[in-house]
């Protein structure tokens, strides 16, 4: 049996009448990343302010922008793995976006963990959620390492990218139930198709700090596509592990020590550091508010239609 096996099998034997103490993990985990990403931002105000002005400005409008437009892939990815075992309702934009904010706490996968309890009280099956974190980082990893690879090693590059991507099209296809080959296939190719702007997106981010850390014309957009790639598989190839927080920005020190000087590259990772975790703080918390409004609203409406005032 495998670890994957056996993490499925501890927690799918949990039992749905702890759904309150579920409902209380989750809770907690979204005050504890609430505060963290809020300290984060307290302690390293120095970084923003060294860099205050308008071309800082412009570049983190532009970088919110592709930061949500990543969210939103990223989501539509998840809500099709889950479309064969629920329906998706607002329910599920409210427990993605609470699980983003989950995803900057230090020593582990916590979001997993999150996203778990929280949805430890709809009927998706436990077992269902467990293994479709799994795959999600799977496919993710997968999808990254093929287009690192046929950017960064050439012809035959070109060749492991298609062995990355064919691995990620099979995962896809298998998770998939009910379907002739035909149809997983198009579905799997339309994830995969899917993760890839997410990766071009994180490497258009690093570039646009790049371009207020450094400059213009120390590094192309290629260039930090390959250096955000690369760090990002790494970062998540250990992101279960106590000691994975800092990784990514050790990553791009090492990777740009031979174009960036090590303070500047050190600057830079800190600046991205502070950015994507405010992103997850405030889209986080924007797609959790507005989704949450609009099922209350929903809710009264339908209260009120079934209970009609005299």
């Amino acid at each position: 049996m495998t670890m994957i096996d056996r993490l499925v099998e501890i927690w799918s034997r949990l039992p749905r009448a702890k759904g309150r103490l579920w409902q209380v993990v989750g809770s907690l985990l979204t005050l504890a990343a609430v505060i963290y990403l809020v300290y984060v931002f307290k302690t390293n105000q120095f970084v923003i302010r060294q860099y205050n002005g308008p071309l800082f400005w412009k570049a983190l409008a532009g970088i919110l922008g592709l930061y949500l437009a990543s969210l939103v892939l990223q989501f539509i990815v998840w809500a099709r793995l889950i479309a064969h075992y629920r329906k998706v309702t607002l329910q599920d934009i409210e427990i993605y976006a609470r699980m983003v904010m989950m995803r900057s706490l230090p020593g582990g996968a916590w979001h997993w963990l999150g996203r778990i309890s929280m949805y430890s009280v709809t009927e998706l099956p436990m077992r269902i959620v467990i293994l479709g974190n799994f795959l999600e980082w799977a496919l993710l990893i997968l999808v990254g390492l093929g287009l690192w690879l046929s950017l960064s090693l050439g012809r035959w590059g070109w060749l492991a990218a298609a062995a990355a991507w064919g691995a990620a099209l099979f995962l896809a296809a298998a998770w998939q139930k009910d379907r002739n080959w035909f149809r997983k296939l198009i579905e799997a190719l339309t994830w995969v198709l899917i993760y890839i702007p997410v990766w071009l997106a994180g490497g258009l981010v690093l570039y646009l700090c790049v371009l207020v850390v450094i400059g213009p014309g120390v590094l192309n957009w290629l260039d930090c596509v390959r250096v955000n790639t690369a760090a990002g598989t790494m970062t998540l190839l250990i992101t279960f592990l106590p000691s994975s927080l800092g990784v990514r920005e050790v990553s791009f020190i090492a990777l740009l020590q031979n174009q960036v000087a090590p303070a500047l590259a050190l600057a830079l990772a800190l600046l991205i550091r502070i950015i994507c975790t405010l992103s997850d703080l405030g889209w986080g918390m924007a797609g959790w508010l507005v989704s949450r409004l609009i099922r209350f609203i929903s809710s009264a409406d339908r209260q009120d239609r079934l209970n009609p005032r005299l």
